[in-house]
């Protein structure tokens, strides 16, 4: 017994830096092929002071001797899902996008809230399904992956957070944000065209309903 109380007294103490650099793993998603999987972690950012989020995509060819590639970077990237066709990884990011500085004076945004992302599991960009002042809280995929399902709280017009505004002014509410969800509709083909259209002709679209992202629809 002595002796092993011994060693542990001369094992260096465990510093502060060290109690936080592990990683912990949030999601395992396996492909639809079975050949794939996206793992979700976590782990401490010290340069930037905070706790990345990040998905890698693991292979594996059948042989024992997988691969792992880190599949998003912005380090915002939670609850990735794949598309039952094996072709898409959605997630869900609060990642700053194209355009956000627009966006969030459209939109009365104040701060990145979660918008959900598709990205190819062979490479390439994610890009943003959905844009806007609320934050996406769940999605899931139509069988055929041709279609996203989202939900968001029950979204308002300008007019609508202006009357609002006007009407409790220096009040402070309780919970003032609940006001329910809607579930949204959006093709996977219209987000692909809108990821590729002009910041502009983004903008054009939005405008009337920053809350709504353009080519969705309430289910």
């Amino acid at each position: 017994m002595l002796p092993v109380l011994a060693q542990a007294a001369d094992k260096p103490k465990l510093k502060i830096d060290e109690f936080f650099n592990f990683v912990s793993i949030a999601d395992v998603k396996i492909a639809p092929d079975g050949q794939s999987v996206v793992i979700g972690t976590e782990r401490a950012d010290w340069d930037q002071s905070i706790f990345r989020k990040d998905l890698w995509l693991y292979r594996d060819n059948g042989r024992g001797a997988g691969s792992l590639a880190q599949l998003t970077q912005s380090g915002h990237d939670t609850e990735p899902q794949w598309s039952p066709d094996g072709q898409w990884v959605g997630f869900l990011s609060e990642r700053k996008t194209s355009g956000s500085a627009k966006s969030e004076e459209a939109s009365g945004q104040e701060e990145d809230v979660a918008q959900l992302f598709l990205i190819a599991p062979s490479g390439g960009e994610a890009f943003a399904v959905t844009l806007g002042a609320e934050e996406v809280h769940a999605f899931a995929w139509s069988a055929d992956s041709k279609s996203l399902y989202f939900s968001t709280r029950s979204p308002w017009s300008k007019q609508q957070k202006d009357d609002y505004k006007k009407m409790w002014k220096d009040v402070k509410e309780y919970r003032a944000s609940e006001r329910g969800d809607a579930v949204f509709k959006i093709d996977v083909s219209e987000a692909l065209n809108r990821a590729n259209n002009a910041p502009s002709q983004l903008q054009e679209a939005w405008k009337d309903a920053p809350d709504v992202t353009p080519g969705s629809r309430v289910v």
